[in-house]
């Protein structure tokens, strides 16, 4: 019988190379992770899951249409880090909602805990630069101020599996209460 010969520096290349390739798959899939529903279990519960831990819904679950997906549902939340921000999570679907996308919106640009912000309204609008835009409208008060509420909104755009924000189209929803208003200025 012959003894197998066992080369030991191929195996520790092995070892590197799985090494490395695990450690930076996170880094690939950062921007959106794939996941899938129970066949038996509803769109919004299964969207609740796959909200961080300490999540709590700020805005009813909305579900959108978005080119090139069938359906997509947005959840506005904030989470334990946060005082007075929100976070959002989309999950995007192609068939059925059985294989989901998860994608995250980027982070709002006010500081955290210097304004009460309340969201107000979310919804898709098509503009010029973007085929898949999400809007989501809000109302805020400066704490402390004494000031009135304002009115403003955040244009997400879907680039790659990252919702980014658009400022340009951002700063068109400055005082801006409804969709209506808002499709009008997105134009």
């Amino acid at each position: 019988m012959r003894k197998t010969n066992i080369n030991y520096r191929d195996k520790k290349w092995i070892f590197v190379n799985t090494f490395f390739v695990l450690m930076l798959f996170p880094l690939f899939t950062l921007g959106s992770e794939l996941v899938q529903k129970e066949s038996s279990e509803s769109i919004h519960t299964f969207l609740k899951s796959a909200l961080p831990k300490d999540a709590e819904l700020v805005h009813p679950v909305v579900e959108v249409a978005l080119q090139g997906a069938s359906r997509a549902v947005v959840a506005i939340y904030h989470d334990k880090s946060q005082s007075t921000n929100f976070s959002g999570l989309v999950l995007l679907s192609e068939k059925g909602f059985q294989k989901n996308r998860v994608t995250h919106l980027e982070p709002i640009k006010e500081a955290d805990g210097l304004f009460e912000i309340e969201v107000k309204s979310v919804f898709t609008v098509k503009s010029n630069l973007h085929n898949n835009g999400l809007v989501i409208l809000y109302s805020y008060y400066r704490l402390g101020s004494g000031e009135e509420n304002g009115n403003a909104g955040y244009f997400y755009y879907l680039d790659e599996d990252c919702w980014k924000i658009d400022e340009g189209l951002s700063d068109r929803l400055e005082g801006v209460k409804n969709a209506k208003q808002a499709k009008i200025k997105l134009k």
